[in-house]
C-alpha cells in the first residue's frame, strides 16, 4: 500500500540527516505531550460534567479520542521511525513504519468522519430549529460515534484489498467536498438570519440562539482552517509524488505538520468554548490538591 500515512520506501532505505531528524523528533515529541495532556483533559472534563453530555459534545469527545490516539501512539512511533532513518536501522524502520501506517490511517479516517459529523450537526441545528433536540439525541450521537469508529477501523482493509486503496481516498475526498459544501450553506444561512434579525427577532430567537450558534460556527471555521493548513501539505506531497520521485525529507516534514493538528484541536476548543473552559476550571477545583489549598 502507498498512501500519505506511509513513509516513502522505494525499495531502498533513505537516511535522514541527523540535524533534521533530531529537529523533527523534538517537534513531534513536544506535540505528542501537548496532544495527550489537552485531549485527556477534554475527555476527563466531559466525563465529570453531566451538563456536557449532549450530542455536540459527544462528537467533540470522539475527535479528542482520535487526537489522543495520535499523540499517544502515532507520534511516539513516528519518532522511532525518524530515529531509525537517522541511524539507518532497516528492521526498526520497517516495524515503526508498519505501526505508523496502520494506526495513522485509522485515526486520520476517524477524524475526518468525526469532523464531518460535527459539520452535519451544526447544519441540522440551523435547519431543524425546534425539531433539532427531538431528532438529534444523545443516543443517536453515540450510535453515530460507534459507526464512525467501525468505519475508521475498516480502513485497515486497505492492507489486504487493493480496491480499498482507491475507495478510501475517494471517500476522504468526498468528505472534504461535503464539509466545504455544508459550511458554505451554513455561512449563507447565518448571514441571512443576521440580515433579518431585527425584522424577525422573536421568531429567530424562539427557534435558534443565533449569537451562540454563530460562535460555534466560527469555532468550526478555526477547526476546518487548521485542518486544511495541516493536511494540504501532505496531500500535495502525495500528489506530486505521482509525477516525480517521492522525497523522504518532504514526506517527513509534511507528515509532521499533519500530526500537529491533534495538538491544535483541543487548544481551539478550550480557547473558543467558554463552557468547556468553565467545566475544566471546576474540575480542577474539585481535585484534592486544590481543595487542600483552600
Amino acid at each position: 500500500m502507498n498512501n500519505f500515512t506511509e513513509p516513502p520506501s522505494n525499495g531502498s532505505f533513505e537516511r535522514l540527516e541527523k540535524g533534521l531528524a533530531i529537529s523533527l523528533i523534538s517537534i513531534n515529541a513536544l506535540s505528542s505531550v501537548v496532544a495527550c495532556v489537552l485531549n485527556f483533559l477534554i475527555i476527563a472534563t466531559f466525563i465529570k460534567t453531566s451538563s456536557m453530555w449532549t450530542p455536540s459534545y459527544i462528537l467533540i469527545v470522539s475527535l479528542a479520542f482520535s487526537d489522543l490516539g495520535v499523540g499517544a501512539l502515532v507520534q511516539p512511533v513516528f519518532c522511532v521511525n525518524l530515529f531509525a532513518t537517522m541511524k539507518a536501522c532497516p528492521s526498526l524502520f520497517d516495524m515503526s513504519s508498519d505501526i505508523t501506517q496502520k494506526s495513522g490511517w485509522v485515526l486520520v479516517f476517524s477524524s475526518f468522519l468525526t469532523i464531518t459529523a460535527i459539520t452535519i450537526d451544526r447544519f441540522l441545528a440551523l435547519n431543524l430549529h425546534l425539531r433539532y433536540q427531538e431528532l438529534v439525541t444523545t443516543q443517536r450521537s453515540l450510535t453515530a460515534v460507534i459507526f464512525i469508529w467501525i468505519l475508521g477501523l475498516s480502513g485497515l482493509l486497505t492492507q489486504w484489498f487493493h480496491i480499498a486503496e482507491i475507495i478510501y481516498p475517494s471517500v476522504v475526498a468526498t468528505l472534504v467536498i461535503l464539509n466545504i459544501t455544508l459550511m458554505v450553506k451554513i455561512s449563507r444561512a447565518v448571514s441571512k438570519h443576521s440580515a433579518t434579525i431585527h425584522a424577525q427577532e422573536q421568531a429567530v430567537q424562539g427557534s435558534l440562539d443565533l449569537p451562540g450558534y454563530k460562535k460555534t460556527v466560527n469555532t468550526m471555521y478555526y477547526i476546518m482552517g487548521t485542518l486544511a493548513v495541516c493536511y494540504v501539505p501532505v496531500v500535495s506531497e502525495k500528489i506530486i509524488s505521482f509525477v516525480i520521485k517521492r522525497s523522504a525529507i518532504a514526506w517527513y516534514l509534511t507528515y509532521t505538520i499533519m500530526l500537529i493538528n491533534s495538538a491544535l484541536n483541543p487548544v481551539i476548543y478550550f480557547w473558543r468554548i467558554q463552557d468547556m473552559r468553565n467545566a475544566l476550571l471546576q474540575l480542577f477545583r474539585t481535585m484534592p490538591c486544590c481543595q487542600q489549598q483552600h
